[in-house]
């Protein structure tokens, strides 16, 4: 079973699902110049995600995935918003605890900013479900508190 999490464009790219296409465009230019002059690119927005060196067919691929107004809206329904303030993200990538202590209190109320809180929180417990599952390692326990985390926000989600 391989996570879904690992194929979006959204996280080969390392951006926010509400990227502008010029901004996935920009994007797209550095990390063709860091493939160039073989630099790593940086960390993924969850970094417990681990993010293979991507070839150039692979950064065409995902950004032709998102100028495609048809497969851009099913990126976007499985990836993290950072909302109309840049506020539903945080600006560095936090390691897993830290990025739910940062959602969780976004999470409650009412309100846009609200509902993008607890789709982030959703899209995170559900990409961390999937990878604890490919977790020797982890628990029967961890994997169950992923998946019932990922399903209650999944719920919340208006």
């Amino acid at each position: 079973m391989r996570s879904p999490y690992r194929q979006s464009a959204f996280f080969l790219l390392g951006t926010t699902a509400d990227s502008s296409l010029r901004e996935i465009h920009r994007v797209q230019r550095r990390m063709e110049v860091a493939l160039q002059l073989g630099q790593v690119f940086k960390s993924s927005l969850l970094p417990f995600l681990r993010r293979d060196q991507l070839s150039r067919e692979e950064i065409l691929e995902a950004v032709h995935r998102l100028e495609n107004g048809r497969s851009r809206l099913k990126e976007e329904l499985f990836w993290v918003h950072a909302g109309n303030q840049n506020d539903c993200m945080p600006d560095n990538p936090l390691p897993y605890p830290e990025l739910v202590a940062f959602l969780t209190p976004k999470a409650e109320g009412t309100g846009k900013r609200t509902a993008i809180a607890k789709h982030n929180l959703a899209v995170i417990y559900h990409a961390l479900a999937f990878e604890e599952e490919l977790n020797r390692a982890a628990t029967i326990q961890l994997r169950y508190e992923c998946w019932l985390h990922s399903y209650r926000y999944w719920r919340e989600t208006h």
